[in-house]
């Protein structure tokens, strides 16, 4: 547990003080074999653990029905009646040489900073650094907005705090800017920037080390890509996700009104093997778009975002 900070001892208050009996623990992939030790820290509660070994998404994908959930690794992201505890995983490393070696690489005296959950605690000290060199360090928390499947309002919890789904602390800043500097890792994130906010985009990866500037059109490239393969379609299964964070009703409905011979199709998991048996050419995920981004190589038949589909329609 080194790198992170699992919070263990507001996690052992937390459930002394509901007097839970049964606790969900939820880790992304990559956390899953902190369990033993986390299990371990905890055993004194007398609760009974029980790891969701199924791909947990993010702060979207909440499962619920114990008497607390313990989701590892994000902020909370929608408002639920069920007991819930988020533990974030702060990032514990430094990262001054890191911003060291990212300076020189950045554009600009006027910069956005941008991050995810982990390294939220860290932009303090990021802004200080910029500031002490001469840089104008902006922020924005971004905008709130809807779960259409229920009315709750979702939003990123800091300011600086970007998601898969949701870039917006990048939109609303993007003209008081010359560029932005990004600290995490993947390609997902950083990639969401730049095709949004439309000015460089600066990664810091504080896991490996290194310092890159995105290549500017990269995500257009593979938009207009999974658009081409979709041309021919004559039917489209619009995809609706049953996880509380992703299930965008409204979303679906809208795109089921503009393309013809269209369905709408209800799934927890999206895989190639489940989309390859049904009778439909393309699909539109309204779910979560990193299944799109991420994996649409993965597929046979073309699986598109929203606005995509509309595109793929007009040509």
């Amino acid at each position: 547990m080194g790198q992170y900070n699992f919070e263990l001892d507001k996690v052992k208050a937390r459930i002394l003080q509901d007097k839970a009996k049964r606790v969900l623990v939820q880790l992304p992939e990559g956390l899953k074999s902190e369990f033993p030790g986390i299990s371990t820290a905890l055993e004194d509660t007398g609760a009974m653990l029980i790891l969701q070994s199924d791909p947990c998404y993010g702060a979207c994908d909440i499962k619920t029905g114990y008497d607390l959930t313990v989701h590892f690794g994000h902020n909370e992201f929608i408002k639920t009646n069920d007991n819930v505890l988020y533990i974030p995983c702060h990032y514990q490393s430094r990262i001054d040489e890191l911003l060291e070696k990212a300076l020189p690489v950045l554009k600009g005296q006027k910069i956005g900073i941008l991050t995810t959950s982990q390294h939220i605690h860290q932009l303090n000290e990021v802004q200080e650094f910029l500031k002490n060199r001469g840089k104008v360090p902006v922020l924005s928390r971004g905008k709130q907005r809807e779960n259409f499947a229920n009315g709750d309002i979702m939003r990123a919890t800091a300011s600086g705090q970007v998601l898969g789904c949701d870039v917006s602390a990048a939109i609303e800043i993007q003209e008081q800017v010359d560029s932005f500097l990004f600290i995490g890792s993947g390609k997902f994130h950083s990639l969401g920037i730049e095709n949004w906010a439309k000015k460089p985009v600066i990664q810091a990866n504080p896991y490996s080390g290194e310092v890159e500037e995105l290549e500017s059109g990269a995500w257009e490239k593979e938009k207009y890509l999974r658009i081409s393969k979709a041309f021919n379609a004559k039917s489209f299964g619009i995809i609706i996700s049953t996880k509380p964070g992703q299930r965008l009703m409204a979303t679906a409905e809208r795109v089921k009104e503009k393309l013809p011979n269209s369905a709408l199709i209800e799934l927890e998991h999206v895989s190639p093997q489940v989309i390859e048996y049904l009778p439909y050419d393309a699909f539109v995920i309204t779910a979560c778009p990193r299944i799109v981004i991420d994996d649409w190589k993965n597929y046979k038949k073309p699986i598109l975002l929203p606005d995509e589909a509309l595109k793929a329609l007009q040509a």
